[in-house]
């Protein structure tokens, strides 16, 4: 725009100020702006690169694993202090109530009774726990020792649990 097209849409502006009372304020900060005025080019920057995994013909195309969660402060506590309990790798059934035999171990003030119950529920809720608990015969302590039997119910339990989590998973 030239410059006295800019004067007269401003002079026009101000006339409809005084007749009408108001005129909205981006308009007024649009005209009142210089004519020399540089064009900033929005610059986008390009999508961020996603893996592709290639396939055959015959292959299904592979799931990219999850995000792994940090391990809560208690249940990295129960991992250094009881490896032969709380292996990651091979996860075997723990002994009914194992909870009270941590807390009589815990040094005072340590963690809560409800933070060692959520570390302990994290710990069983995996498949190699469940897949573990309808294969092995007995149940472990601390000290990885076996103490006591899995029962016909908790087996069933835990069959019950793994077969819900791959209609899940195949309905996904």
């Amino acid at each position: 725009m030239k410059l006295h097209e800019l004067q007269a849409l401003k002079q026009k502006r101000e006339d409809h100020i005084k007749m009408k009372g108001g005129f909205l304020d981006a308009y007024k900060k649009i005209l009142d702006k210089p004519t020399q005025q540089k064009v900033e080019k929005k610059v986008y920057s390009p999508k961020p690169e996603t893996k592709e995994v290639k396939t055959t013909p015959t292959q299904k195309p592979q799931k990219q694993a999850r995000p792994q969660k940090p391990l809560s402060p208690a249940l990295e506590y129960l991992i250094n202090t009881y490896p032969k309990a709380f292996d990651l790798n091979n996860r075997k059934p723990l002994k009914c109530g194992i909870h009270k035999d941590i807390m009589a171990a815990l040094p005072e003030g340590k963690f809560t009774l409800k933070e060692i119950q959520k570390a302990i529920h994290f710990y069983k809720m995996s498949v190699s726990y469940e897949k573990n608990m309808v294969e092995l015969t007995h149940r472990i302590d601390l000290n990885g020792n076996e103490v006591e039997e899995i029962t016909a119910e908790h087996k069933e339990f835990a069959r019950q649990n793994r077969e819900e989590r791959e209609k899940k998973s195949k309905g996904n």
